[in-house]
């Protein structure tokens, strides 16, 4: 994401690139991206749950993305532009914006399920292995255990540090130690989107 450290001194926070990204997509466009700035400086010193509440209200307000779906994940500067966002864009943008207020990345999981409507991709927070992971998402608001989300069943798993692959059955079948290319590659655009 953009946020790699302190909000304030990364590049995408620059007059530069705020003005320059006014410009290209509208003043609403800066207003978002600010406001995500803010959501990070002021609720670094939070509790991870209280983190991932803050966050996921400040996702799930972005407008959804209807009829054709992007097959590539976007950037969050590129979701707060557009000012519209698909489950892999929600999922995406709760994962770097919690990375970004200290949350330990090892915790977060970007999980591709089979929900009630086909395919979808949710967030997982393993606060730790004994516990039940919260699932974060843009369809059920409520950050809920998974076991209490059975319409969803896990067919991939992926963060920072490896993926994870399930069987029919939801049961973990193997561990890899690499991300996807398609996270890697998102993740190489980040910092280089115009403003």
């Amino acid at each position: 994401m953009p946020l790699t450290g302190r909000a304030e001194s990364t590049h995408i926070f620059s007059a530069q690139f705020l003005s320059g990204l006014a410009t290209r997509y509208g003043k609403g466009a800066k207003e978002r991206l600010l406001a995500l700035r803010e959501l990070v400086l002021e609720n670094e010193g939070l509790s991870d749950r209280e983190k991932l509440e803050a966050v996921n209200s400040f996702w799930n307000r972005t407008p959804a993305r209807r009829g054709r779906v992007r097959k590539s994940l976007a950037t969050p500067v590129e979701t707060l532009a557009a000012n519209l966002a698909d489950c892999k864009d929600y999922s995406t943008g709760k994962y770097l914006t919690l990375v970004a207020m200290g949350v330990d990345a090892k915790k977060l999981r970007l999980a591709y399920v089979i929900g009630r409507h086909g395919p979808h991709m949710v967030l997982k927070y393993h606060e730790s292995p004994e516990l039940v992971p919260l699932v974060l998402d843009n369809v059920a608001l409520a950050i809920l255990p998974e076991d209490m989300r059975p319409d969803l069943r896990m067919v991939l798993a992926f963060n920072d540090h490896g993926m994870w692959v399930f069987n029919m059955s939801g049961q973990m079948v193997r561990q890899i130690s690499t991300s996807p290319g398609f996270w890697r590659k998102m993740r190489a655009r980040i910092g280089r989107e115009p403003g």
